[in-house]
This record gives structure tokens, C-alpha cells and sequence, in this order.
């Protein structure tokens, strides 16, 4: 059992501060593309309030809300241990 979990430990590193601004990055240029579908939707909904678009609206902004709590999280200037095996 021992040396399984050695081997976890050993797969986990610390992420760099380039790294993690690049992540940064992705993640709000990923949350832009999603704004901007968000804002075509919210326009469709209050016109015409289908319940696809109602729906697809709520996933949004779920996904933009994480995306969100992701960049804040990476933000903080701790040290992020990464588990590549989750």
C-alpha cells in the first residue's frame, strides 16, 4: 500500500506562476466566449422565452460561475499541488 501512495506523491508537483498564468488566461478567455453566448441568449429569452433557451441560459451560467471561482482560486498567491491522476 506503501508504494502506491509513493507513487502518487511523487506524480503531484507544484504548479509555476507561469503556468498558472496562462491557465488564468484560458480560463477568462473561455468565460469571455461564454459571456458572449450568455448575452445572445439572454436577448432570444426575453423576447421569446423557450424553454431550451431558458435551460441553456441556467448551464451558462453555472459554467461562467465556476470559471469564475477557478480564476479566483488561481489568483491566490499559495501554492497549487497538482494530482494529474484526478
Amino acid at each position: 500500500m506503501q508504494e502506491g501512495e509513493q507513487r502518487q506523491q511523487q506524480q503531484k508537483y507544484v504548479m509555476g506562476d507561469e503556468e498558472r498564468k496562462q491557465l488564468i488566461d484560458a480560463l477568462k478567455k473561455k468565460w469571455e466566449v461564454l459571456n458572449h453566448d450568455y448575452e445572445a441568449i439572454i436577448t432570444r429569452v426575453t423576447k421569446t422565452n423557450p424553454l431550451g433557451l431558458v435551460r441553456e441560459k441556467e448551464r451558462l451560467e453555472r459554467e461562467m460561475a465556476q470559471i469564475e471561482k477557478d480564476i479566483q482560486r488561481l489568483s491566490t498567491n499559495c501554492p497549487l499541488l497538482i494530482d494529474p491522476t484526478r
